[in-house]
């Protein structure tokens, strides 16, 4: 994977996971994302990597867990999505902290965390973490000179000189040798802040030494373009044109741009008006260009931003109308019990009323009775039977009365209670 990751691509591409364990699936997910970084080819999204991410979350295997979000990262990252990236990478590190240690992780994790926020224009976050770099490196020396050839990116974009000329030239002794790459990529950074500082005759040295040893377009042509400013400073008119000329061939617009624009200011003052004249007009094309490039991306920013808020506004009154729902719902539940617990109350006001009626008329007709009984002086056995029969009802409605109150309620709790306690003194 580290020597040959393009090989390493090609056997996991091949490889079957359809009826493997899931443990397997999750670690061919995570092997083959790292493959995909390796080689350079974005991923359209984080599915793959979802699937180790999704598999070791239930595990206790934190390494494998941390790997998995550093990848994570990496797809997100690569799609200029920083904010995102960083939270990947900030998982990455709560995981590798439960981990055994892997100082090489570590100090990735932690260099892709002073790039998202050396993004983001968080520019102190991202010295702190590139310093967390340096020290979980240890003693991993080319990743030691490329942390600290980061340090120094930034304390140059923060204008801070004195401190980017340090870490490069720190970079420079720590870096490998045998890796000419990184040692042309840390002398291409120190021109670029001699150039920076007017010490334009160590700016020409150091970017004289990187130059042969640059390996990717982008490196190799910005290197003509800020040749060929020293030379313009150095006087030498003539060599800065040759460099300027070189640059305009990048595939990269923004050099392009910036070269037409040299040429035309340099032949303007050289008084060659029609190279002039034909290198403003070429540096107008671009700029032109670029500025359309900038108009669409733009207008793409405002269309996603009303899109975003037209959603926003849509979720807000759905919340509005759940929330209205859920009021009146609560509304109509507390009026129907409210109503129920009137009706019932109302039931009871009139059997107890009800009852009173016909107590007061069973007093009536016994009264009635006795007084006919004293009257005819009489007392047989008929009128006996019905005054017994109006005493049994009074009694009834005197207990239905009494059932009806509250006392009747807890005495029927007491007596509840005391059963209960019988029935376990006896157990």
């Amino acid at each position: 994977m580290e020597s040959r990751p393009d090989s390493a691509l090609e056997l996991l591409q091949r490889f079957n996971t359809k009826r493997k364990k899931k443990s397997d699936k999750a670690f061919h997910a995570l092997l083959l994302s790292q493959a995909l970084y390796k080689n350079f080819i974005e991923q359209k999204d984080d599915s793959l990597i979802q699937i180790a991410i999704r598999y070791y979350k239930k595990t206790d295997n934190n390494l494998l867990l941390g790997k998995a979000y550093y990848y994570q990262g990496g797809i997100y990252l690569e799609k200029n999505n920083p904010q995102t990236a960083s939270h990947c990478y900030l998982k990455a590190l709560e995981c590798l902290e439960k981990a055994p240690a892997d100082s090489t992780l570590l100090t990735k994790v932690y260099t892709h965390l002073g790039i998202c926020y050396g993004e983001q224009d968080l520019n102190q976050e991202a010295i702190d973490m590139y310093t967390e770099a340096v020290k979980a490196a240890k003693n991993d020396t080319i990743r030691i000179a490329n942390t600290l050839k980061n340090l120094g990116d930034m304390y140059l974009q923060t204008i801070q000189f004195d401190s980017a000329e340090y870490y490069y030239l720190k970079a420079l002794q720590q870096g490998n040798y045998n890796d000419s790459h990184q040692i042309a990529l840390i002398h291409k950074a120190l021109a670029g802040l001699y150039e920076e500082q007017e010490r334009y005759q160590e700016a020409n040295t150091y970017l004289s030494l990187a130059l042969p040893k640059l390996k990717r377009p982008e490196e190799i042509f910005s290197s003509y373009s800020i040749k060929g400013e020293i030379m313009e400073y150095l006087n030498q008119n003539d060599s800065a044109i040759y460099y300027w000329k070189k640059s305009v061939m990048s595939p990269y617009i923004y050099t392009r741009t910036a070269s037409y624009n040299h040429l035309y200011e340099i032949n303007k003052k050289l008084k060659n008006w029609e190279d002039a004249t034909l290198y403003a007009d070429s540096f107008i094309c671009y700029y032109d260009s670029i500025q359309g490039s900038y108009d669409r991306a733009e207008l793409d920013s405002l269309m996603d931003n009303y899109k975003m808020n037209l959603y926003k506004s849509k979720l807000k009154i759905k919340h509005q109308q759940n929330t209205a729902l859920l009021i009146i719902s609560f509304i109509i539940f507390a009026a129907t019990i409210t109503c129920f617990y009137l009706w019932r109350d109302r039931c009871r006001q009139n059997k107890y009323i009800d009852l009173q009626h016909k107590l007061k008329q069973n007093r009536i007709e016994s009264m009635l009775l006795h007084e006919q009984q004293n009257e005819n002086n009489i007392s047989n056995k008929i009128s006996r039977q019905e005054l017994q029969k109006l005493l049994f009802e009074r009694f009834e409605i005197c207990k239905a009365i009494f059932k009806s109150t509250v006392a009747h309620k807890m005495l029927k709790e007491l007596q509840q209670a005391s059963t209960q306690r019988t029935t376990h003194n006896h157990r």
